[in-house]
């Protein structure tokens, strides 16, 4: 049996025997790495020291996420605790299913992360781990359908795009839109004065 490939065809006319008949499948799909805050900032720093110093240098966790400190930084004060609080219940009520924990790692992953991957999963339409374009105003449309996310949300994409390339990554989605909460169900307490974390200084729960 004769099989043909583009690189046969050139080389013999279109002709070539494959053995056992079949000829070794070819693949044509570029697979992109996995974004990380680690490789972002890898990369800024190597175009910083080229000269390119308008792009922000993003700051990374210890475990290689982006610091929240980043994100919001248009939207600010008893607005941004609000927003958050209010952006956490929209996220998970709109997880279709009844079990919310399904197909999250406890180990690896909160509850709320796992909302976050879900919806980024959803508006990331082609699946290039990248919100980008219409994507973003999907994002934007979305949030601003819930009339408690509207101020903030209408920017959501401005503020998750922590290092100003135009587009969102998982990592900065989930940075952007996760706060981890504490055992009573609050949000984190400032820890003491000597390791002060400046965002949580400003996401103080309301009264």
């Amino acid at each position: 049996m004769a099989c043909f490939s583009p690189e046969s065809s050139s080389r013999h006319n279109g002709r070539n025997k494959c053995r056992n008949g079949a000829c070794p499948a070819t693949s044509t799909t570029v697979k992109r790495p996995k974004p990380s805050c680690e490789r972002d900032r890898q990369a800024i720093l190597e175009a910083a020291s080229a000269g390119n110093n308008s792009i922000p240098i993003p700051i990374c966790q210890p475990n290689g996420k982006y610091k929240p400190i980043q994100c919001y930084r248009g939207c600010t004060g008893e607005t941004k605790t609000k927003f958050i609080l209010d952006l956490k219940k929209f996220l998970l009520n709109k997880v279709e299913g009844g079990d919310r924990r399904a197909g999250a790692d406890s180990s690896t992953q909160s509850v709320e992360e796992f909302a976050a991957t879900y919806h980024f999963r959803n508006l990331d339409k082609n699946d290039n781990q990248y919100l980008e374009k219409k994507e973003k105003k999907l994002a934007k449309n979305f949030l601003k359908s819930n009339p408690k996310l509207k101020k903030c949300g209408r920017k959501i994409t401005n503020y998750c795009d922590v290092d100003r390339d135009s587009k969102v990554s998982l990592e900065e989605w989930i940075a952007c839109v996760v706060v981890v909460q504490n055992e009573t169900g609050g949000l984190p307490r400032p820890p003491p004065q000597a390791n002060k974390n400046p965002f949580e200084t400003i996401l103080k729960p309301e009264v």
